[in-house]
């Protein structure tokens, strides 16, 4: 069993968890990923830039800018990202190669053909430390090789996943993980007990290029993952009783309409946490606790089958699932 640790980078507001993998993942491994929105790590260094460490880094794939871009010496084949993702994600798309002008794109080498891998990990509250959250991943669905264009124009790639086998696969990676937990310590124990954290996540291996004319650093301009169905929620698609996967302090949350007033609620330990009011308009989300006089304002709400992805204007992330 591996377990990976790597160097924290800068915050971004994006609803990733990234994390760069230079080794072969086995059949159940352990990696740390960070909770915040998103912290983004480096374990192999982007192509070096003395004047500007950041203007290679790994960051620059979520700034849907193709006149930056990620790079990689040495080819880069081998290397793998590994990214969180939302249940029901079905493509990738992406910018080609360092897409900032012609010249550079033929340069430079572009990536020719990906494999990419689904895994879905496993944690709970308590098992943090300065570095990040410690996840337990297990692979949920067969490997996938995606070819690419050779063309600096945004592309999309589709993702075969069938979700609800991969969910399936899930509950028989928390039975294998399960067993795991039998030979954990007792606070261990108890932290899954008490509150599963969990979290899909695809790794994307660079398996060929097409070489640059110059250079042999391989480049990727931009890259985000398409749900298979996103809306911006109703009210009406916000009532129920929701658990936290990621973010939040408390372990579930109740939206509810009571006589016109739009109240929530919410629990941890089976006891109350916090409550208070509620009001969702034009697609921002505004969280009015009792006993704060400011409210907290969600810019993004987004729904993706039953996950509910809040995100405040400064990137904070919080995630929950409806309870069935």
């Amino acid at each position: 069993m591996t377990t990976i640790r790597l160097k924290k980078r800068t915050p971004l507001s994006l609803m990733v968890a990234l994390i760069l993998l230079d080794v072969v993942l086995p059949a159940q491994e352990q990696a740390i990923l960070d909770d915040e929105p998103p912290l983004l790590y480096s374990l192999t260094p982007a192509l070096a830039d003395v004047r500007n460490p950041e203007r290679y880094g790994v960051r620059n794939l979520f700034d849907r800018n193709p006149a930056t871009c990620w790079a990689l010496a040495d080819n880069g084949i081998g290397q793998r990202i590994l990214i969180g993702v939302v249940p029901g994600t079905s493509a990738i798309r992406l910018v080609n190669g360092y897409a900032k002008s012609p010249e550079l794109f033929a340069k430079n080498n572009r990536l020719k053909k990906i494999i990419a891998h689904l895994y879905v990990g496993f944690s709970f509250a308590s098992r943090v430390s300065e570095i990040g959250w410690l996840y337990d991943l297990y692979p949920v669905a067969e490997k996938t090789i995606l070819e690419l264009r050779d063309s600096s124009a945004p592309q999309v790639l589709p993702l075969p996943f069938d979700w609800k086998k991969i969910e399936k696969k899930k509950q028989q990676s928390w039975a294998a993980m399960q067993k795991r937990i039998v030979a954990m310590s007792e606070p261990e124990r108890e932290g899954f007990d008490i509150r599963r954290l969990e979290q899909y996540l695809i790794a994307l291996e660079i398996a060929a290029i097409f070489p640059g004319s110059h250079f042999s650093d391989t480049c990727l301009s931009d890259l985000e993952f398409l749900p298979l169905m996103t809306k911006i929620p109703t009210s009406g698609d916000l009532l129920g009783t929701w658990q936290t996967l990621r973010g939040a302090d408390a372990e579930e949350t109740t939206f509810e309409i009571d006589d016109g007033e739009c109240r929530y609620y919410s629990y941890s330990g089976g006891r109350p946490w916090a409550a208070g009011s509620w009001l969702l308009q034009e697609g921002i989300l505004k969280v009015f606790m009792e006993g704060f006089d400011q409210p907290v304002i969600f810019t993004r709400v987004i729904l993706a089958g039953d996950t509910l992805t809040l995100v405040t204007n400064d990137g904070r992330v919080e995630e929950m699932r409806k309870s069935k």
